[in-house]
């Protein structure tokens, strides 16, 4: 991975002096994506909407700005984040729980906002990762419907893309596009262990055998 340009320091925490966002430029490809045929076709039609915003925009129309990922630990959410903003020739920001929650009250919200008007200044995709313990049943109800409305709200030129296992209704409410994603089945395994592999000389066949081990 190879760091994305300094021209904007991404904003930290006011207390505790902690980067609200880890910024880099991704180098992982559509090619290195292993997904459902749904998923797959979907990330291609919102690369595609990107790569034709003008023309979009020309016609009253604009590409997804708000995605939510669902699905278990390991099975693609952040890879697939990265390939999208990869594609697009964006940088890449992830957002984690512990930087952005503050205990004091507002905190998170001040913090949220920070994000996004420096999100609104460098276009990129940025990934909100275990966005459940930012937002809904699990926050502070006040605070949870004020940050999720503060996305709902986001009109700037960036892709906003939430990782969680468990959404909730207060959560689906609020994206554009849902994607569920799961464990990867025997011919995603094959696939994955063919991507890792290449390149590497080796005297065997990646067969079903080898994948069921």
């Amino acid at each position: 991975m190879t760091k994305a340009s300094d021209q904007f320091t991404p904003p930290k925490d006011k207390n505790r002096g902690l980067p609200l966002l880890h910024v880099f430029q991704p180098e992982k490809r559509l090619e290195d994506l292993v997904l459902s045929g749904e998923n797959l076709s979907t990330v291609k039609e919102i690369i595609a909407e990107y790569q034709n915003e003008k023309l979009l925009r020309k016609h009253g129309l604009a590409p997804v700005s708000r995605l939510l990922f669902c699905g278990p630990p390991g099975c693609g959410k952040t890879t697939t984040a990265q390939v999208i903003a990869s594609e697009l020739d964006r940088p890449f920001g992830i957002v984690r729980p512990f930087s952005v929650i503050s205990s004091i009250f507002g905190g998170t919200e001040v913090n949220l906002r920070k994000i996004l008007n420096y999100i609104s200044n460098l276009p990129m995709v940025v990934l909100f990762d275990e966005f459940e313990n930012v937002a809904g049943k699990k926050c502070c109800q006040a605070e949870s419907g004020a940050v999720l409305q503060m996305l709902a709200d986001y009109q700037g030129p960036s892709l906003i893309i939430a990782a969680t296992e468990t959404p909730d209704d207060l959560i689906l409410q609020k994206f554009e596009e849902i994607l569920v994603f799961d464990y990867p089945d025997t011919d995603q395994i094959r696939r994955l262990l063919e991507i890792k592999l290449r390149g590497v000389q080796r005297d065997f066949e990646i067969s079903e055998t080898l994948v069921n081990k």
